[in-house]
């Protein structure tokens, strides 16, 4: 709002005003008089005939109601323009902003004229951000067997659906974060850790590992792990007798993949077709304190039941002869270190085996 100041002094009379001077002219006497004045941006003062609305000091010779001159000096200064610049990100619709009278309660830029201590106008501008919906976010993530992601301190390797509250760097806003994780190949995964539902060892003349939908890579770790040529399906089938071998099989289910242990099988020749024991299978698996195996054997004769781990060293072997028939065995693994073996059962011809895992 813009004012006009008129000073007192456009009525100065000669000799009535003791801050004022006199001296003569060709008139008879010259008045003088000094003013300091302040007034607010946007307000004017007027002297005579002039206007004036910027800071500086300005001079002005006026006729004074005698005849005589007056010679005005005015120190102008005038406020700068009060502005303030402010923001608000609230992460609720409850919170209002108040601006002197103003209520804003949307999303906007909001210019408020105030009047300020000094009694000139302060705008205010506001900008004013709801963040509401940032604070609730779905997200869908795909991950392989055996990898994880991060969300915020936590890390999800499972499928489902994982709930997470963090505080949004920039806002400070409480963010809900829903991830669902898909384990892409989770069936994969399932058939190594449950492997009493699967074949991995020596039925006859092959070496056998099943799981639907999966496509099959058998490897040779005796030859630095190379594929074994056309060996692609769940049964890797030796062509030669009386050979050492050490198989192992990659297994792949939409991109990911995963890789057995390596199976060491020993082929005898004709003998192999009459193997003394089948349908092995170890529980628990993994196993902490006990293992339990069930064996079926189709003659009555000695038997070597050994458990080795990666490297081939045995940590458990015993030699004894079992009935025809089903027979279960329980070997204590408690003093067995944490990780992955072979459990194989031998009659000197021929041998089945089956990974297991020991976890305390």
């Amino acid at each position: 709002m813009k004012k006009q100041l008129l000073p007192f002094f456009i009525f100065i009379i000669a000799g009535m005003l003791p801050i004022a001077s006199k001296a003569q002219s060709s008139r008879g006497c010259v008045l003088t008089y000094t003013q300091s004045l302040t007034v607010c941006f946007g307000d004017n003062i007027i002297v005579g005939t002039h206007t004036y609305n910027t800071s500086s000091t300005y001079s002005d010779t006026l006729t004074a109601v005698s005849g005589c001159d007056s010679i005005v000096t005015t120190n102008l200064t005038v406020r700068a323009p009060i502005q303030t610049t402010q923001g608000f990100a609230p992460c609720s619709m409850s919170v209002h902003i108040t601006v002197g009278t103003h209520v804003h309660t949307t999303n906007g830029f909001y210019h408020d004229t105030l009047v300020a201590a000094s009694g000139c106008d302060s705008i205010v501008h506001t900008h004013l951000q709801y963040y509401i919906s940032s604070l609730y976010h779905d997200q869908y993530i795909s991950i392989c067997p055996g990898d994880s992601f991060a969300v915020g301190n936590h890390f999800y390797s499972t499928n489902g659906a994982h709930i997470d509250t963090l505080a949004t760097f920039r806002y400070g806003c409480d963010s809900l974060v829903t991830t669902h994780i898909d384990v892409l190949g989770s069936t994969l995964i399932d058939a190594f850790q449950n492997i009493s539902t699967c074949s991995c060892g020596i039925y006859g003349s092959s070496t056998h590992y099943y799981a639907q939908n999966i496509s099959y890579q058998w490897i040779d770790c005796n030859n630095g792990f190379a594929a074994v040529p056309g060996d692609t399906l769940p049964d890797v089938v030796p062509t030669v007798g009386n050979v050492t071998y050490n198989y192992a099989v990659v297994v792949s289910l939409n991109g990911c993949a995963d890789t057995s242990d390596c199976v060491p099988v020993i082929l005898l020749g004709i003998n192999e077709q009459n193997a003394a024991v089948n349908e092995l299978t170890a529980y628990p698996n993994p196993a902490s304190d006990n293992i339990t195996l069930e064996f079926y054997t189709t003659a009555e004769q000695p038997l070597n039941i050994s458990i080795v781990n990666v490297l081939g060293a045995s940590v458990y072997g015993s030699d004894e002869t079992y009935p025809v028939g089903a027979n279960k065995l329980l070997i204590p693994v408690n003093g067995i270190s944490n990780g992955v073996y072979m459990v194989k059962i031998s009659d000197g011809n021929s041998a089945v085996v089956k990974r297991v895992v020991v976890n305390h």
